[in-house]
């Protein structure tokens, strides 16, 4: 009797346990909306918010800042931006420019006007033969993408997610991975930009200094309006994900960035384990139907992804048993290859979900691998904090942008993610590594860092300084963090 007694209690705690999986899947869907998913500003609301004399709330990507302009504005054309930039000058009010509000830090952030650009979002002119189009700078980048298909053309790189605008983008050197891609900003063959009085400067690579300092001017030197971009041929993917042991990339994480076109991987803390994303551009035709990719693609970005998130925000709650839970829990749900031919507008793209916040720093390849050791140290030892997001690690080509974390030489991206907590403890330690090696800080997202600092690290600072000034005499474009950083 006792032995068939535990024999059967053995079995239905084997069955609590087969089942035990099940229970975060069904209230990943009930509830994942709420728990993950940010949902792109209505920019349309917050317009008619102003014009009732309101002052709606403007936060930063994640809503962990916020502020309230003074007045909203949704130009569609260039004079009217032209007529918005005077009249705040008239009155000494300030303007920063916003696009999709895609940053984690208060780069967008003002207590003056803001200028939204969504409605300022066509494509004027496209040459096939010279691959070149002329763009006005508010078109978010999946529109653009898919307007440049239809024309055989493509973006040459894009970032892990394509929700920003175009001249977000090239105002803080939005980047995907490929150590011989350069950031978007490099694609600028001339722009046209609404400076502080009102006038319009059309920039090109014979416009001497400007040229450098206005690829990546952080909105510090005006609004952005025209763009002449350089694209490509459009292009496919073969996309190849693949879990392998953190210890073993670490020693041969430039053996693929070599050998791939696209290389990042992820390592999920507490774990042993890393994915790799390798992509090569190929002509291999996209499957015709797409079923299977599609299946593919949302079992892994958005079926899984909802799951995942659900165990590191619940292990989050009770900090202590996240080194427990992403082993047994995590660990085994991203243990799977993935194979898989997709267009590049896709198939490039490595979009998590929602309402996290993150910090990203630019070290060079040098340092590297010396770098990430020691912010894998950080986390597997700190008492102060754990971690329920990934840690990822993207490849830059050098450039000569002043202001791009890739300025001068190649670099190598970690990027620190972490979901719905305080995420002091965590980026303010790990920052200091990143500092000790050089690091430069992604300009939309999280850091602490200052002036003195970033002219360390920037050779071309003061020159930045120089022309922001001659700009911009009496700072219409600044906000508070601006001028903490660039006074």
């Amino acid at each position: 009797i006792v032995l068939t007694t535990i024999k059967d209690m053995g079995a239905r705690i084997l069955l609590l346990f087969s089942i035990l999986p099940v229970f975060p899947v069904l209230i990943a869907f009930v509830f994942s909306n709420y728990i993950f998913i940010y949902e792109e500003v209505n920019f349309d609301s917050l317009l008619m918010e102003s014009y009732k004399n309101m002052r709606p709330r403007w936060s930063v990507y994640g809503q962990y800042m916020s502020e309230e302009p003074t007045q909203w504005h949704q130009p569609s054309s260039v004079q009217e931006i032209v007529s918005i930039v005077r009249e705040a000058g008239e009155r000494g009010e300030r303007v920063k420019v916003v696009g999709a509000g895609h940053s984690f830090s208060p780069i967008g952030l003002t207590t003056g006007r803001i200028v939204n650009l969504d409605r300022f979002k066509e494509i004027l002119d496209v040459d096939e033969k010279s691959m070149q189009a002329t763009v006005q700078s508010g078109i978010r980048l999946r529109d653009l993408n898919q307007k440049l298909a239809h024309r055989g053309l493509a973006l040459e790189n894009i970032g892990s997610v394509d929700s920003q605008s175009l001249a977000g983008a090239i105002s803080t050197s939005t980047h995907g991975s490929g150590v011989n891609f350069q950031s978007m900003s490099n694609r600028i063959i001339w722009m046209e930009l609404v400076v502080a009085n009102g006038s319009l400067l059309n920039i090109t690579k014979e416009s001497k200094d400007l040229y450098p300092a206005s690829l990546n001017g952080i909105g510090l030197l005006g609004i952005i309006t025209t763009v002449r971009l350089q694209c490509v041929r459009d292009f496919n993917v073969h996309r190849h994900e693949i879990p392998v042991p953190i210890d073993y990339i670490m020693n041969n994480w430039s053996e693929y960035m070599d050998r791939y076109d696209h290389f990042t991987y992820v390592w999920i803390p507490y774990t042993d384990t890393a994915r790799l994303f390798l992509m090569t551009r190929t002509d291999t035709s996209v499957p015709v139907n797409k079923s299977d990719v599609k299946l593919l693609q949302n079992y892994a970005g958005v079926t899984l992804g909802k799951v995942l998130m659900l165990g590191w925000w619940m292990g989050s709650l009770i900090p202590s048993l996240l080194p427990w839970i992403t082993p047994y829990y995590i660990q085994p749900l991203l243990s799977f290859d993935l194979n898989y031919v997709d267009n590049a507008r896709e198939g490039l793209k490595l979009e998590p979900p929602d309402k996290y916040s993150e910090m990203e720093y630019f070290v060079p390849l040098e340092n590297y691998t010396d770098c990430i050791r020691e912010v894998k140290q950080l986390i597997e030892t700190s008492d102060e904090f754990r971690v329920n997001f990934i840690v990822q690690t993207r490849f830059s080509a050098a450039d000569s942008v002043w202001l791009s974390p890739m300025y001068g030489s190649r670099k190598a991206g970690i990027a620190l993610l972490i979901c719905r907590q305080d995420d002091y403890p965590y980026f303010s330690k790990a920052e200091k590594i990143f500092q000790r090696y050089n690091g430069r800080t992604h300009w939309g997202k999280r850091h602490f860092t200052t002036g003195d600092y970033l002219r360390k690290v920037y050779e071309k600072f003061d020159d930045f300084l120089a022309i922001r000034k001659e700009l911009d005499p009496k700072r219409m474009f600044m906000n508070k963090y601006m001028e903490e950083l660039f006074s």
